[in-house]
């Protein structure tokens, strides 16, 4: 018979005690225990030691507290160089190429996902190159918000397989962000398609790009397109450059 699922306070004390014990797993050479470091960076990384190493429901409980452990890699960390940094965020990146349960990252993905800074963009970029759909996704709503050169690649390989409607919204976004204009003609030809959502979001990726290909597109939707399309494609021109 399956256990009811722990109440909320007892998930949250279990997931400080998780991390608590294993970040002081410290053990010199000699066998002994060091004396364990005190503060949010040590937490942080006892947080992602155990998000590594607990059993599947434990990491379950511990995902639901990313924002409260990784919050050090955003503040400021005089006591720490880059190198510390970069380690940490290793450690996040070796963790979503071998976590099997997808729900696990996607929870961790889903805290930063919109968050300013870059110091966790190469996770995002190796969720991008994901083969797990659910991971890949959160690469490219990352990359909709943030210009990252490195992501171009991966985007566009994504473009050119992904099939999902709703992704493929975001997908046009992100390549319009880094100033891809590969994909221009798909643009054009959704942005006078049927599918709405898919018409508009064209409609501003090419607003994003700017390039004088899509005037006449547009001026087309203008006049001949359904209501939602002629509304952005509108506003598109009226607030396109002159001198573009």
């Amino acid at each position: 018979m399956t256990s009811p699922p722990a109440p909320r306070k007892d998930r949250t004390r279990r997931v400080a005690l998780t991390v608590a014990c294993i970040a002081a797993l410290a053990l010199g050479a000699d066998g002994r225990a060091d004396v364990p470091e005190e503060g949010p960076w040590p937490d942080m990384e006892g947080y992602i030691a155990a998000l590594a190493t607990s059993d599947s429901q434990t990491k379950r409980d511990l995902a639901d507290s990313a924002y409260r452990y990784l919050e050090p890699l955003f503040e400021a960390h005089p006591d720490r160089d880059e190198e510390d940094v970069t380690r940490v965020v290793d450690s996040l990146r070796r963790l979503l190429r071998t976590e099997k349960d997808d729900w696990i990252m996607k929870v961790v993905l889903d805290t930063y996902v919109f968050a300013d800074g870059d110091v966790l963009e190469p996770l995002f970029l190796d969720a991008l190159m994901s083969p797990s759909p659910n991971l890949s996704w959160y690469g490219i709503q990352r990359f909709s918000y943030v210009e990252y050169a490195e992501a171009l690649p991966g985007l566009r390989k994504a473009w050119r397989r992904e099939e999902r409607p709703w992704v493929q919204v975001d997908l046009m976004a992100a390549l319009a962000k880094q100033g891809s204009k590969d994909e221009m003609e798909d643009f054009i030809e959704l942005a006078q398609g049927t599918d709405s959502d898919l018409s508009v979001a064209a409609i501003e990726a090419l607003v994003e790009i700017e390039d004088r290909r899509a005037v006449s597109p547009l001026a087309r939707i203008v006049r001949h397109g359904p209501d939602a399309a002629r509304l952005a494609a509108l506003g598109a021109l009226v607030t396109w450059p002159l001198d573009r």
